[in-house]
């Protein structure tokens, strides 16, 4: 169908959809639970080859957590740069939780949604909470500030 059209396309690269990183990495993760510190060296790793990397990358990491068989997959079973699991490493679970959070809001306000206008609800989806504990986290956050600074 992309190459019938006569009109130019552009997909963008996968590390400027840094909020899909976040979905393709459970997608393909299925039947595990992913790491908050794996997800935030997922997301701040370039993804050259786009979502095949992320694919392969990620079905290599459950074959090999599936092998430990705890059902969490984690940093150490992932193939990312040096540099990009030890900046993650570096991060408390805390700080990993909260750089989740604010980008889960980033990606909800890109897809136009406002402060009390659907916010927090899209971004607890990204996160697959519900609204009630989406909420507490952006007061446990700070986001509930920031939200309204950004707005303004």
């Amino acid at each position: 169908l992309v190459a019938r059209r006569s009109i130019p396309t552009r997909f963008p690269p996968l590390h400027e959809r840094r909020g899909d990183i976040l979905l393709l990495a459970r997608h393909y993760a299925a039947g595990l639970d992913v790491d908050e510190q794996c997800l935030v060296g997922l997301l701040r790793h370039d993804w050259p080859g786009n979502i095949r990397g992320l694919e392969k990358t990620l079905s290599l990491a459950k074959a090999r957590a599936e092998t430990e068989g705890d059902g969490r997959l984690t940093l150490d079973h992932v193939d990312l740069p040096d540099a990009v699991k030890v900046a993650a490493r570096a991060l408390s679970e805390q700080d990993c939780r909260r750089e989740l959070w604010i980008l889960a809001d980033s990606v909800a306000r890109e897809e136009g949604y406002l402060p009390g206008a659907g916010l927090q609800k899209r971004a607890g989806e990204l996160m697959l909470v519900g609204e009630s504990q989406a909420s507490k986290m952006y007061r446990t956050f700070g986001l509930t500030e920031a939200a309204v600074a950004h707005a303004a």
